[in-house]
């Protein structure tokens, strides 16, 4: 039995560098405006009354939306605030009706 596994280093060139050095703070970037704009979301949507757990679930829900998806310019940034902002308005549409009921006249 051989081994055929070579030890073989070689140095990055420039570009090779370029392409992989800080790939990742895109989608923080993201993370951090979806984040945001989730808990701004919230907070509009409920008209500045939102509980905690509210804001902490819609900046939890923005931020894993913003991650995935990377900003990559200043269109990208805005956009990703925006979905945020939607994204924590219906988190909060959606937790109203599970923890405030509206009560029958019945």
């Amino acid at each position: 039995m051989t081994n055929d596994i070579t030890n073989e280093h070689r140095v990055l060139s420039q570009d090779e560098i370029e392409q992989v050095s800080g790939a990742w703070l895109p989608n923080v970037f993201g993370a951090f405006a979806g984040a945001i704009g989730g808990v701004y979301g919230t907070a509009i949507g409920n008209g500045g009354s939102s509980s905690s757990q509210s804001l902490w679930a819609a900046g939890i829900a923005g931020a894993t939306t913003g991650f995935l998806n990377p900003v990559s310019g200043v269109s990208r940034l805005v956009g990703t605030i925006g979905v945020g902002v939607v994204g924590g308005a219906v988190t909060n549409a959606v937790n109203s009706q599970f923890t405030n009921p509206e009560e029958s006249d019945e």
